[in-house]
C-alpha cells in the first residue's frame, strides 16, 4: 500500500468505534454476572450444612441429605422433609426403621416422629415449627439391631 508524505501512515481506519451503550453493556453484564455470583456463595456459606454421614452396619458410612419444602423452611403449615440415603457406590439401603427427632433453638423438648419409605433410599416426614431460627434434626437409623443417629440444621424463617 503505498501513502503520500502527507498522510500518516498510523492513520486510524475508517470503521466507526464503538458506541457507548455497546461499550456500558459488555462491561455491566460481566459486572452483574460476579455480584449475582458473590451473593449466591455468600447465601451458600450462610446456609447450615444439611447432609451427615452415618455410620449403619452393615454398609458402613451411608451418606444422609435432608431437604425441606418449602425451603428455606417457614413456621407456617407443614413443611415436607425429605431424607435422601445413599451407601457408598450409590446402592440401595435397606433399614428397619427410620425415625427422627426435632429441636427448637436454643434448646427444649424434641419433637419426634416416624420417617416412611417413599420410593428406594428415600423416606419422608413432616416437621412443623413454631419459632424461627436454626433448629436441630437428629436422623435415628436402626438395622440389625443397632441404632445410629446423625444431627443436622435446619434454619426456619419467617413467614412472608
Amino acid at each position: 500500500m503505498n501513502h503520500s508524505p502527507s498522510e500518516p501512515q498510523n492513520a486510524p481506519s475508517t470503521r466507526p468505534g464503538m458506541k457507548p451503550a455497546t461499550l456500558l453493556t459488555l462491561l455491566f453484564i460481566p459486572a452483574l454476572l460476579v455480584g449475582a455470583g458473590v451473593i449466591f456463595w455468600r447465601q451458600i456459606q450462610a446456609t447450615p450444612a444439611r447432609e451427615v454421614g452415618i455410620t449403619v452396619p452393615p454398609y458402613g458410612i451411608i451418606s444422609v441429605r435432608v431437604t425441606t419444602e418449602p425451603f428455606p423452611a417457614t413456621t407456617t403449615g407443614p413443611v415436607q422433609m425429605t431424607l435422601l440415603m445413599q451407601a457408598a457406590g450409590g446402592s440401595t439401603v435397606s433399614l428397619d426403621r427410620v425415625s427422627y427427632s426435632y429441636s427448637p433453638p436454643g434448646g427444649g423438648e424434641p419433637i419426634e416422629a416416624e420417617a416412611m419409605q417413599a420410593a428406594r433410599n428415600a423416606y419422608h416426614g413432616e416437621l412443623r415449627f413454631d419459632a424461627v431460627g436454626d433448629w436441630q434434626v437428629t436422623i435415628k437409623i436402626e438395622n440389625n439391631g443397632r441404632v445410629s443417629e446423625g444431627t443436622v440444621t435446619i434454619p426456619v424463617k419467617p413467614a412472608i
